[in-house]
């Protein structure tokens, strides 16, 4: 039995790094980026110029593998950026936020 969890715990790093990677590269299939995400939701009338200026603000003009070099090296530091929904909020305070009561709803679903 020790075995196997001893297993388990060294095959961890590799699967969370195979979630990660296909995730990220899926959401690259979907139409849009975050920048056109960004500029619907405040519902400002913008031009090309604009949108690109997004886009080199928020790294999508480079390729998707240096943005998911960029993304992990982030990630593994504690840096998980800002949230775009609601504006500046940052996505660890709203992990943080959310941690107590999706811990206590996963315990009371355990028992």
């Amino acid at each position: 039995m020790s075995r196997y969890i001893i297993r388990r715990l060294l095959l961890l790093p590799v699967v969370l790094f195979m979630v990660s990677v296909i995730i990220f590269f899926a959401i690259r299939l979907v139409p849009g980026d975050a920048a056109m995400a960004m500029v619907e939701e405040a519902n400002i009338t913008s031009d090309q110029d604009t949108i690109q200026k997004l886009r080199e603000e928020l790294g999508l003009d480079r390729p998707a593998i240096v943005q998911y070099g960029v993304w992990l090296g982030k990630a593994l530091r504690g840096d998980l950026g800002n949230a775009f929904f609601p504006q500046g909020t940052s996505v660890a305070a709203n992990i943080g936020r959310s941690f107590p009561v999706t811990l206590e709803l996963g315990l009371l679903a355990l028992v």
